[in-house]
């Protein structure tokens, strides 16, 4: 996370003063070079144009997963044996088999550093296989799930070492542990909500659901995995997310019920930011869009309607923005797009867009290029 320091050094102070102003310049010079290495090394479409679409050696492209890093992404195959793991990077134009999977891979999680992908797979034999490799393809933990017929899982930002996972039975019964790599273990856990996000090291968020009410919307609370407290932190909240040192709530407007008020807080009580977008409802519920956010810059992305309206009826397409934290508005990229599932590389530069992720999205450049033909 880069935050800028701005020093004034006034004429006619003590030395002390000037050496220590003439300090705070070489800092900031030293971020400014900084920030402007990192931009002329990220990469752009220019940089990978010759090498896209991508060539499928075996079997066929199954889905784009995430990424690695800001140069490398990880995508799937299907065969006859199976399902095969590439990580593929961008610059070469080169495929690294990771992992071939003898089973149906039901879905993969990629940690937040890149370092390691968690795989959920089902056979005949395991109802639900819980695999973990590193980036370099090697095995770190391999277990079962017990009569798990689906799972949330959420890696630990704070502790990757760390990752919540909740089981579901058939019949939507749930379970949920904290899987410790470095012990081998899963530890069941006693958590109000299944679907919770990590809001600390040791803490969980989430939305405090009654079944016996009716309403749509519910407080926040978090959960000190330490002591087992619960505290609320706030109430009529929609949806909820959390990132790394930042979490999200989404409600609609009270004065202006067409539309939906994304807030963003620091920690538990500090608020980072705020927006407001056109909503679109269906029945009772409303429509929330793909989003993404870029933890080093602080930079949430998303789609917005142009006008509030109902979703199933709603055809005048979405705008791609950009919202820096703190900084009032969005920032409009390409306009007239599908809401799609989206997912940018850290340095926020090129985005992974669509149902296969199976896009590329050049944030700068503003243009989009398929990473895939002939999707099936």
């Amino acid at each position: 996370m880069i935050r800028k320091a701005f020093f004034l050094c006034l004429l006619l102070v003590s030395t002390l003063l000037v050496i220590g102003c003439e300090k705070g310049d070489s800092s900031s010079l030293a971020g400014k070079e900084t920030q402007q290495q990192e931009a002329e090394q990220s990469i752009s479409m220019n940089d990978i144009k010759e090498h896209l679409p991508i060539v499928i050696k075996e079997g066929k492209f199954d889905k784009i997963i995430g990424w690695l890093d800001g140069e490398t992404f990880v995508y799937t195959t299907k065969n006859i044996n199976g399902s095969n793991i590439y990580a593929y990077h961008l610059k070469t134009g080169t495929s690294t088999l990771l992992l071939n999977v003898e089973a149906i891979i039901d879905s993969i999680h990629i940690s937040h550093s890149g370092n390691y992908l968690l795989i959920r797979s089902s056979s005949e034999e395991v109802q639900s296989k819980i695999t973990i490799i590193t980036d370099k393809g090697k095995l770190v933990f391999s277990g079962a799930l017990e009569d798990a017929f689906d799972a949330a899982i959420e890696w630990n930002p704070y502790d990757e070492n760390k990752v919540l996972i909740s089981s579901f039975t058939e019949d939507w019964q749930d379970r949920t542990f904290i899987l410790s790599i470095k012990k081998q273990r899963l530890t069941e856990i006693d958590v109000a909500n299944p679907f919770s996000y990590w809001a600390a090291k040791n803490k969980l968020i989430y939305l405090n659901w009654n079944q016996n009410d009716s309403s749509k919307l519910t407080d926040v609370v978090i959960k000190d995995l330490s002591d087992g407290k619960d505290t609320m932190l706030l109430s009529n909240v929609y949806q909820l997310d959390s990132f790394q040192d930042v979490f999200l709530t989404i409600t609609p407007d009270t004065d202006q019920l067409n539309n939906m008020i994304y807030s963003f807080y620091y920690n538990e009580d500090k608020k980072a930011g705020s927006i407001t977008m056109p909503g679109l409802t269906s029945f009772s519920d409303w429509l929330i869009p793909y989003y993404d956010y870029n933890v080093e810059n602080e930079m949430f992305l998303s789609f917005q309607p142009v006008q509030s309206g109902d979703a199933d009826s709603y055809t005048d397409g979405f705008q791609l923005f950009q919202y820096k934290l703190g900084k009032g508005k969005n920032t409009v990229i390409l306009d007239g797009l599908n809401n799609e599932p989206i997912s940018c590389n850290k340095e926020g530069t090129l985005c992974l867009y669509g149902y296969y992720l199976e896009k590329l999205i050049d944030i700068k450049n503003k243009t989009i290029m398929k990473i895939v033909h002939n999707i099936e």
